[in-house]
């Protein structure tokens, strides 16, 4: 039903134009851009689906986060056609499939190289999520795996993409545009939503609506868990709620920091979906459903 669901949307907003799609630059055709958008985005839930698989993050082995993930894409139909707000979101995906194996690992400083390599990879699309490395850190030493040695990697890893670009761009005639790239890093806009067209504000609002209740009901029922499963979700709490908290302070960058918290709201929501009973439950998801297919199919 998700399947069916996401690919209703899809088609709905880049093919047949309906669904308040924003304006984006072309890349292809729009048809094109929209399919190839369509592939990106299946890489993603795939990629989600095997973090899933190889860190346990449900203990009953349903596939509640990968379709919590393929609901929110179908909801955001600005990051639908092929666009560089997608790549951010693959590296990020990569990043966390990284960076949770490195809890009580011999090789921890590889895996902080590798992982962190991956979110510079992700700045050069969007300077300003160079701060979240700030993030990664706290999130490495949630993981028990944060020392001098793991700092230093974490480092070098952000720094390295920049090394390749800065050493490549006098010969590609580029100099400039690595200068100007590094000075957006320090460049922030005013605070707020309301630039935000009413569909970015409409998803904003249910990713973090989702976002909070199913990390409500898992700090109410931390004590379910294995040891290994809460400091992973520590880690999906505290990159959630910066990311929710960065999109607040720079709306401009939207389409960049949104698919970032639909990935930590998938994974928290699907836990909620697939741990939590009673009437209330109930009551919330059913909730959620409906501000979902609002947002989807009427908000523009």
């Amino acid at each position: 039903m998700a399947l069916v669901f996401t690919f209703i949307a899809w088609i709905l907003n880049g093919w047949l134009g309906v669904g308040g799609k924003v304006a984006h630059e072309v890349v292809l055709m729009p048809f094109f851009d929209s399919l190839l958008g369509m592939v990106v985005c299946a890489a993603a839930v795939y990629l989600l689906a095997e973090i899933n698989t190889r860190y346990s993050l449900l203990t009953n082995s349903d596939r509640t986060i990968s379709l919590t993930m393929m609901l929110l894409i179908a909801m955001a139909t600005f990051i639908h056609p092929l666009q560089f707000p997608q790549l951010v979101m693959i590296c990020y995906l990569v990043y966390y499939f990284i960076l949770l194996g490195i809890y009580q690992s011999r090789q921890a400083p590889v895996g902080v190289f590798s992982a962190n390599l991956a979110l510079g990879v992700a700045t050069l699309a969007c300077p300003q999520l160079i701060w979240l490395f700030i993030v990664s850190i706290f999130s490495i030493g949630i993981l028990r795996a944060l020392s001098p040695k793991c700092f230093v990697a974490a480092l070098l890893g952000v720094v390295v993409p920049y090394w390749f670009w800065g050493v490549l761009a006098p010969w590609l005639g580029g100099s400039e545009l690595f200068s100007n790239h590094l000075d957006q890093m320090t460049t922030f806009g005013e605070g707020g939503l309301g630039i935000l067209s009413g569909k970015e504000r409409w998803s904003f609002w249910v990713a973090f609506a989702m976002f909070v209740v199913a990390g409500l009901d898992f700090f109410m029922n931390i004590h379910l868990n294995r040891t290994r499963m809460r400091m992973n979700y520590y880690v999906f709490c505290l990159q959630g709620a910066a990311s929710f908290v960065f999109l607040w302070i720079e709306p401009q960058l939207f389409v960049y920091v949104f698919p970032l918290c639909m990935v930590n709201t998938a994974i928290l929501w699907g836990h909620f979906t697939s741990t939590a009973k009673g009437r209330l439950s109930d009551i919330l998801l059913s909730v959620i459903l409906i501000l979902w297919l609002i947002t989807t199919l009427f908000i523009s």
